[in-house]
């Protein structure tokens, strides 16, 4: 089964919480040709469609659960916190992308204490490969973004996402899989 184009693009697209306006261009191409859009006061997307028929709200949030880099030492094993509420231990073992001025860096969520332990936020870093912290450097700023890298097998797509945007999709999506809903 094909994901419909929009549904991919709205789950692979960038917003931590915090930051969700690396997402609306996603939401702005997908709808700028039929409606005014803008944001509020509070960083809102706001689309509003003018004319005649039925007055219709869709909301949907575009946030995601996500890290900032916050340091990267000499050791090149990048400090990160988080953005949005969530536990540590769902984090270690990640594969996750930082988003930089110069592209995407790949990496994954590491920890320095034994695996026995209780993972907490302090004990964990992200691994890019980078041989020292110059080369880590080089690659990743402070206060970049870091997310979840969208996993793809066959024809199911896993995103951090996906209970977030695909609400944004239903205009063009078409019906939800399954049995159909009676009245």
């Amino acid at each position: 089964m094909a994901i419909p184009a929009l549904l991919e693009a709205l789950l692979r697209a960038h917003g931590p919480a915090g930051h969700e306006h690396l997402a609306f261009d996603v939401v702005r191409e997908a709808v700028g040709d039929v409606a005014d859009i803008e944001s509020d006061s509070v960083g809102n997307l706001v689309a509003r469609r003018t004319g005649e028929g039925p007055l219709l709200a869709l909301i949907a949030h575009l946030d995601v659960i996500g890290l900032a880099v916050a340091h990267i030492p000499d050791d090149a094993l990048i400090a990160v916190h988080k953005l949005g509420g969530w536990r540590a231990n769902v984090t270690y073992g990640q594969r996750v992308e930082i988003h930089t001025k110069s592209g995407t860096v790949h990496g994954v969520v590491a920890r320095k204490v034994k695996d026995d332990e209780k993972v907490e936020w302090d004990q964990l870093y992200v691994d890019i490969g980078a041989r020292d912290g110059q080369e880590a450097r080089a690659l990743v700023e402070p206060r970049r973004s870091v997310w979840f890298h969208p996993g793809q097998r066959r024809d199911r797509l896993g995103s951090s996402a996906r209970e977030d945007h695909r609400g944004s999709a239903c205009p063009g999506a078409g019906p939800p899989p399954g049995p159909a809903a009676t009245s």
